[in-house]
């Protein structure tokens, strides 16, 4: 719901140890930006309804990247309620 607060996470395990991109595609104007690079969780803390669409998680280290896993999140309505949403890419 908009307005709730989101929490992505995205792990992997590899030898050497990965960081994580995570790539953000608007559904309303379809343009893609890199969003985050440093922690597994991204945390959007008030959701608007333009932060709606695909967030792509891509592992890498100093060997290449792993593979892609995406998730479709869409946001509906103003917030009824509190409550913390987590979702893991897999």
């Amino acid at each position: 719901m908009e307005g709730d607060q989101v929490v992505l996470t995205c792990t992997s395990v590899s030898n050497p140890p990965s960081r994580q991109k995570i790539y953000f595609t608007s559904t309303i104007s379809g343009s893609s930006t890199m969003v985050d690079t440093s922690f597994t969780d991204y945390v959007i803390t008030s959701i608007k309804a333009n932060e709606q669409g695909t967030y792509s998680c891509t592992p890498y280290n100093s060997l290449g990247n792993g593979p892609q896993r995406s998730l479709v999140l869409t946001v509906n309505g103003k917030n009824k309620g509190s409550y913390e949403f987590n979702k893991s890419f897999s």
